[in-house]
């Protein structure tokens, strides 16, 4: 082999060094940062919540939704609210009610909970460890449940938007447009 030979394989080998050392370092940050979020996620994903749409038996017709939250958590969580479909306005009125939403605090309750979501200084302490809470609202429709979130406050002041039926949290850009236009389209 020539010269020429020898001094191109070394820069190959060089070139090929430093790619793997920039990819090893963009797994390293990326492994850190997921394991940052699902740290900081350890309070909220303690929070257990169980929705159950039925149908009622009663005369009155319509469709029973049960919501069941339980805080397993050693901190209180600092507030809980239903986030869903207005049923009623979107059923009764015209097209432009199509994105009728409600944000029903679950813990604490409502007038507490507007205080607190809206930037006021809530003293409420929430749901404490080892507690649970039962709602139970009534619709004339059919709620689907894939439509019905959880707005969680933690005990540590941050907020979680997680899909009630999936368990699944929502990112954070998308969660705060559904929150906006939840509080904009409550038409209770």
């Amino acid at each position: 082999m020539d010269d020429g030979t020898i001094a191109l394989w070394g820069l190959l080998a060089d070139w090929f060094a430093a790619v793997g050392t920039v990819g090893a370092l963009v797994l390293t940050i990326v492994i850190v940062l997921r394991d940052r979020r699902h740290s900081a996620r350890e309070l909220a994903d303690q929070l257990v919540s169980n929705l159950d749409v039925q149908a009622r038996i009663d005369d009155s017709g319509g469709f029973r939704l049960r919501l069941f939250v339980a805080n397993y958590s050693s901190v209180a969580m600092r507030s809980i609210a239903l986030v869903g479909p207005d049923m009623e306005a979107r059923d009764d009125e015209p097209e432009e009610w199509s994105d009728a939403m409600f944000v029903y605090g679950v813990v604490p309750a409502e007038e507490e909970m507007q205080a607190e979501w809206m930037g006021g200084d809530s003293t409420y302490v929430g749901l404490p460890p080892g507690d649970s809470k039962r709602l139970e609202l009534v619709s004339q429709s059919r709620p689907p449940s894939s439509e019905y979130f959880l707005l969680i406050r933690d005990g540590r002041g941050r907020v979680w938007l997680r899909n009630a039926h999936t368990g699944q949290y929502v990112r954070n850009r998308r969660a705060r447009r559904m929150v906006q236009h939840a509080f904009e389209n409550d038409h209770r």
